[in-house]
C-alpha cells in the first residue's frame, strides 16, 4: 500500500475515492474477491483503530468503498472409501497427524501444538485450546471434542511413544514450525494412491505430452525409434515410451478439515452439532460453507415430482407420420372440438382470415357485414358449441337464419354437426377449391364449410 499512489497523499487527505481506486487496482492486479475483501478489512480496522487512539477523526472512509462478492465453491474432498487409501500411502511419520485431522477436524496449527496433556484417554476427549505459538486458537476460545473410535489406538500410541510433551511433535521431540508443509505429503500420498484428476504422459525427447485418464505405456507419435536398445532394428518401428505423471487432486491439507464436515453431512448429521465438532462461532458460518453440500433433505422434495411415463430417450424421437391416409397432425381427429380442426400447416378457411366486421347470414341467404370488431357479447344457446361470440367471423358461429328448402330437409344433419367434423377436417388436408368442397350442408345459397356459393345437384 506504501508504494501505491496513495501512500504518498498525507494521512487527511484520503478518502473513500482513494480506497476505491486501490481496491480496484488490486482486483486488476489478479487478486481474487476474498483477497480484496481481506485487504478491505485490515484497511478498516486500521482506520478504526486510528480513530480510537485520535489520529483520524470522522467517520471510517473504508466502510464506503463496496465489498466484492465472494462465490460459493465446492471444496474438493474424500469420499469415505478414499480416507483409508489416503492414509496408507502417508507416509508413518505423519499418518497419525493425517488421521487425526481427518477424525477430528482440527486445523494444522492446532494438531501441532497439542500437548498430551490435552488428550484425556478416559473420558475419551480433547481440548483444544492453543495454535502453533499462540495460547489460543483461530476462533479465540478452547474447546472440548470428543475421540473417535478409530482415533483412540493412534492417540494412545502417540502418547506412549511420542518423544517431549507434544502428540504429534517433529523427529526430535520440539514442535513443528508453521513453515511445516503437509501439503507436498498429502500431494504425494494422493498421486500414489490413485487418487487424481489423470496422467500426462511426457516424452523426455522431445517434450511432446498427453493428458489420459490411465497410466497406461503409451508411445510418442513424433519420436520414431526404429532400434532396440542393443542397435539392432525393430520388425516395427514405434515411437519412444512416454512417461507418465499423475496430475493429484486440487487438494490442500485443510480441505481434510472439510473432509470431515463433508462426511458427517453427509451421514445425516444436523448442522448444529457439525458446527460445534468443528468448534465455529456461529452455525450461519457452517450452512454458508458446507449446506450447499447437504442435499439428503431435498431428495424428498425430488421424490414428489410425477411420474414421466415411459422411457422416452429410449422411444423413437422422430414418429413416421402419416402421408396415406391423414395428415402429420398427431391431434385426435375423432374429438368433437372445434380446436380440432386447428392446424397451423393449413391454409385458412375464408371464414377465418380475419375481416373488418362481422360476418354472417342474412334471412335471404347473403352475407352480413358490419364494421363490428371481433369481439362482441356472446351468444348463447348454441346446440353444438354452447357459447360463441357474435363478433366472430366464423360461418359456424353466425345466427339462426332462413334457409332453403335443401338445407330445412337436411335439419338433422345440421344437429349432428359435431359428428362430422372429422369429415371437414380430412376436407382442409386436401385440395380446396372454392366450388369444389363436396359437403352437402348450406345455410342459404351459402356452404356451411366454406361460405362459398352452393351448388345445385
Amino acid at each position: 500500500m506504501l508504494s501505491a499512489a496513495i501512500g504518498a497523499l498525507p494521512l487527511s487527505a484520503i478518502g473513500s475515492p482513494h480506497l476505491d481506486e486501490l481496491l480496484h487496482t488490486v482486483e486488476a492486479g489478479g487478486a481474487s474477491a476474498a483477497s480484496v475483501n481481506k485487504l478491505r478489512g485490515v484497511l478498516h480496522t486500521v482506520f478504526s483503530k486510528a480513530k480510537k487512539a485520535g489520529k483520524w477523526v470522522g467517520e471510517n472512509p473504508v466502510a464506503f468503498t463496496e465489498r466484492r462478492k465472494v462465490a460459493k465453491r465446492v471444496y474438493a474432498t474424500l469420499r469415505a472409501e478414499e480416507v483409508p487409501l489416503l492414509l496408507a500411502e502417508v507416509p508413518a511419520e505423519w499418518r497419525p497427524l493425517f488421521a487425526a485431522a481427518v477424525w477430528t477436524g482440527m486445523r494444522r496449527g492446532e494438531l501441532f501444538a497439542l500437548r498430551k496433556s490435552d488428550v484425556d484417554l478416559t473420558l475419551g476427549t480433547i481440548m483444544v485450546a492453543r495454535s502453533n505459538a499462540r495460547d489460543t486458537t483461530k476462533g479465540g476460545h478452547a474447546d472440548l471434542i470428543p475421540i473417535a473410535a478409530p482415533l483412540f489406538p493412534i492417540l494412545k500410541h502417540q502418547l506412549e511413544h511420542a518423544p517431549g510433551s507434544l502428540v504429534f511433535p517433529a523427529e526430535n521431540g520440539t514442535q513443528r514450525s508453521p513453515e511445516a508443509d503437509p501439503q507436498k505429503i498429502l500431494r504425494t500420498a494422493l498421486a500414489r494412491s490413485g487418487l487424481v484428476e489423470g496422467y500426462e504422459h511426457v516424452c523426455r525427447w522431445c517434450g511432446h505430452k498427453e493428458r489420459h485418464a490411465d497410466n497406461e505405456q503409451r508411445h510418442c507419435p513424433k519420436c520414431l525409434k526404429r532400434t532396440n536398445g542393443t542397435g539392432k532394428p525393430l520388425a516395427a518401428p514405434r515411437g519412444r515410451a512416454l512417461w507418465p505423471k499423475a496430475i493429484p487432486r486440487p487438494m490442500r491439507f485443510h480441505d481434510l478439515r472439510h473432509t470431515t464436515a463433508t462426511l458427517l453431512l453427509r451421514a445425516g448429521v444436523d448442522a448444529h452439532r457439525v458446527q460445534r465438532l468443528l468448534r465455529h462461532r456461529d452455525v450461519r458460518t457452517t450452512t454458508g460453507i458446507y449446506g450447499h453440500l447437504d442435499v439428503e433433505d431435498l431428495r424428498a422434495a425430488v421424490a414428489t415430482l410425477p411420474e414421466l411415463g415411459p422411457n422416452w430417450v429410449q422411444m423413437d424421437p422422430t414418429p413416421q407420420a402419416e402421408t396415406e391416409n391423414g395428415t402429420a397432425n398427431t391431434a385426435n381427429a375423432e374429438e368433437n372440438s372445434w380446436w380440432a380442426l386447428q392446424d397451423s400447416n393449413l391454409r385458412p378457411l375464408p371464414c377465418e382470415r380475419p375481416t373488418r366486421g362481422r360476418q354472417g347470414v342474412s334471412t335471404s341467404g347473403k352475407p352480413l357485414h358490419s364494421r363490428r370488431t371481433h369481439i362482441g357479447p356472446s351468444l348463447h344457446g348454441s346446440a353444438v358449441f354452447g357459447t360463441v361470440w357474435t363478433g366472430s367471423c366464423c360461418i359456424l358461429a353466425a345466427r339462426p337464419c332462413a334457409t332453403s328448402d335443401r338445407a330445412r330437409g337436411r335439419g338433422r344433419a345440421r344437429r349432428q354437426l359435431a359428428d362430422r367434423l372429422p369429415s371437414l377436417r380430412a376436407r382442409r388436408a386436401g385440395p380446396r377449391a372454392r366450388e369444389q368442397c363436396n359437403s352437402d350442408l348450406a345455410v342459404g345459397r351459402y356452404c356451411v364449410s366454406c361460405a362459398s356459393p352452393a351448388i345445385a345437384t
